[in-house]
């Protein structure tokens, strides 16, 4: 199985795939490593309340930090995937453009941010604590919507291992050796070294996309202009928030209804789900930049055979993480303390809704990779509302059970009906990697 999953890139060799695939898992799972050991370490030294607070910087500088990128993060890997040639599309000045539009707007929701921080902390959160650091998250939202336009450009020039430093690894890596260093002696100390570290990861995004663009010329005669990409972007930009949405809207929702320190126990469940869901972004890192080639050059039985083999690995591969939650989640939940084990029911209930989602294959990414963006954001706006519905319902009733609840449901009921309509609209179906042309289009 393994072995038709790199035969079907046919990239330089069969083994171009695997390396890089195997590249990115490990830059992944590394930061995964980081994000888990800077939770135990937030969580021993400044409690769960400490772990909450981490967590709504995170969520509120990760979804505005999407907003702000106007999906052109997303759609800068489509319109730039180089080809079977190793050729990209032109892009030096529509990418200087985009990238100042995306500032621009980043740079405006972090002004409303640091505006209404005072509301937006004690009102709408009630916690003077994040109110006091809403200005350095107003901060952060900059410099990590313009990383995430950066590292997407680095992905669609096939710079995998940057993509995965910059999004996951650098800012967490910062972050984690401080607090060895004990260099953050509050919970707001750890905003400060986090914003830091966001900044950090924005200055080598930045040089890593100037070094491409003053060293590549040519291309494949995409259209590359602003409108263009916007045209196809800001679809995007709803799947980018849904993306964020079955995780961080949920951890809004948790924050709105409960407390602090509830925050920071659901978070950490949702984490220990994400130790599986890292293979699942590894393989797209790399399928993403290698659907849009193989579809312009309607390669669709390769596109389907590759995309069987990777759904296989997904499920072969995470099978361990899933008896273990089922089994003995009280297990991970200890190492962050005797508080955390509360959330034992909700890691297994987040379990069922992952172990779907992995199963159903990377179909999100085929559709928004084979000109289906404008589906895909229907299913976003479907997925949203389905989770601010049963968050609002369940969660002040079932606390973190129902939090898990309406996560798991949604992250679900998406991926059922993606993959529907991956069979449907595109003719593939990832459990049998086989390409039958539509009927309709």
């Amino acid at each position: 199985m393994i072995w038709k999953f790199v035969d079907s890139a046919k990239r330089a060799n069969k083994f171009d795939l695997l390396r890089a695939g195997g590249r990115s898992f490990i830059t992944h799972a590394a930061a995964a490593a980081c994000g888990l050991a800077i939770s135990l370490l937030i969580a021993r030294q400044f409690g769960a309340e400490g772990a909450g607070l981490y967590a709504l910087a995170m969520m509120l500088t990760g979804v505005l930090g999407g907003v702000a990128s106007l999906g052109l993060d997303l759609g800068a890997v489509k319109i730039f995937a180089r080809d079977e040639s190793g050729e990209t599309a032109p892009c030096g000045a529509a990418v200087r453009r985009a990238m100042a539009l995306a500032l621009g707007v980043a740079v405006l929701l972090a002004a409303g941010l640091w505006a209404g921080g005072g509301w937006i902390g004690e009102a709408a959160f009630n916690s003077a604590a994040l109110a006091a650091v809403m200005p350095l998250i107003a901060l952060g939202v900059v410099f990590r919507g313009m990383t995430h336009f950066f590292a997407a450009l680095a992905r669609a020039w096939h710079w995998v291992v940057w993509h995965k430093v910059l999004t996951q690894l650098l800012f967490r890596a910062v972050l984690l050796v401080a607090l060895l260093l004990g260099i953050p002696a509050t919970a707001s100390g750890v905003i400060s070294v986090f914003t830091a570290a966001l900044g950090l990861s924005a200055l080598v995004g930045a040089f890593v996309v100037w070094r491409f663009l003053t060293a590549t010329s040519g291309g494949i005669g995409e259209t590359s202009g602003v409108r263009g990409m916007l045209a196809l972007s800001l679809p995007l930009l709803g799947v980018g928030l849904a993306n964020h949405a079955s995780d961080w809207l949920s951890v809004l929702l948790v924050g709105v209804a409960t407390d602090e320190a509830t925050v920071g126990v659901f978070r950490v469940c949702l984490q220990l789900i994400w130790i599986p869901g890292m293979m699942l972004a590894a393989i797209n890192t790399i399928l993403a930049p290698k659907a849009a080639s193989l579809s312009r050059a309607q390669r669709f039985d390769d596109l389907a055979e590759m995309t069987r083999s990777a759904t296989g690995i997904l499920v072969v591969g995470t099978i361990p993480f899933f008896v273990l939650f089922f089994a003995v989640p009280t297990l991970p939940l200890g190492l962050f303390g005797q508080a955390f084990e509360a959330g034992d029911a909700a890691l297994r209930i987040l379990a069922v809704g992952q172990l779907l989602n992995l199963a159903t294959g990377p179909v999100g990414m085929l559709l928004a990779m084979m000109g289906r963006e404008r589906v895909l954001l229907l299913i976003a706006s479907f997925e949203m509302v389905l989770l601010v519905i049963l968050g609002l319902w369940l969660i002040p009733m079932l606390g973190l059970e129902g939090a898990a609840i309406a996560t798991s449901v949604t992250l679900a009921a998406r991926n059922i009906v993606t993959w529907v309509l991956a069979i449907r609209l595109l003719g593939i179906n990832p459990a049998m990697g086989r390409y039958r042309a539509p009927s309709t289009s």
